[in-house]
């Protein structure tokens, strides 16, 4: 296990979040929520559908910003930050995971994966040994030059997990990651996330219905309503 020493990686102040349905109705989705993040924590989201669960991860991830309150990433305000500022954020210190993999269809399971340096302007050659390295930690080094269509789903979503590592980033942010497989895929993936939080050391934060996925972090917040009604370290819930 990587050893990371405590350190406050996200905090939540007070955010609210209200969506406008028309001119004379609205809809609070988020009310009040305060936490914080160290770095090397796996915290799982969880509540019913409707409680606010993906609206908070995408405002921890600056896809969207607060009617109110701030969201600070290494104690910086994602709010203040200019376009290219979070633009830059979101791709070297920040992967994404969701639910549905987002995979392109004509491109192999190594060009997926490398999608996000080519988007950059990188050399991809000069991270061969990157992907390698990715290929194996994901168990996927013999599927390396097939198309997504030829993967089952289990296999596409470790492609997506891999793709948010490439730029190694300090924080992923995953959206009911196994919500689309079977048992058996979603244990692959579970395991294949605690791995990288553990041997990594990065903080990973996800949203789940499942009470299996989320004994696989080390830190639960329970949603309910637009707001949070408790966290608990995972091992001490009653």
């Amino acid at each position: 296990m990587v050893s990371t020493a405590e350190k406050e990686i996200i905090r939540v102040d007070s955010i609210n979040r209200v969506f406008q349905i028309n001119k004379k109705e609205s809809f609070q989705a988020l009310k009040d929520i305060n936490f914080t993040v160290n770095q090397g924590e796996f915290l799982s989201i969880m509540g019913p559908s409707g409680c606010g669960k993906s609206t908070l991860l995408y405002l921890l991830g600056g896809l969207d910003d607060p009617n109110s309150g701030k969201v600070y990433f290494n104690g910086k305000d994602l709010k203040t930050m200019s376009a290219k500022e979070r633009s830059k954020l979101k791709c070297n210190s920040m992967g994404f995971i969701f639910q549905f993999y987002n995979l392109v269809p004509n491109l192999t399971v190594e060009d997926n994966i490398m999608l996000p340096l080519i988007l950059d302007g990188k050399d991809t050659r000069k991270h061969r040994g990157k992907l390698d390295e990715i290929l194996s930690t994901i168990d996927m080094v013999e599927k390396r030059k097939e198309l997504p269509r030829n993967l089952s789903g289990g296999q596409q979503q470790r492609v997506a997990i891999a793709r948010a590592l490439v730029f190694e980033p300090e924080l992923i942010l995953a959206d009911e990651p196994i919500g689309n497989l079977d048992s058996k895929n979603g244990t692959i993936v579970m395991e294949l996330l605690q791995k990288i939080n553990r041997e990594l050391g990065t903080t990973i934060i996800q949203v789940t219905h499942s009470e299996e996925a989320a004994a696989y972090g080390t830190h639960i917040v329970h949603m309910k309503d637009g707001e949070i009604v408790k966290k608990a370290v995972v091992g001490d819930i009653e």
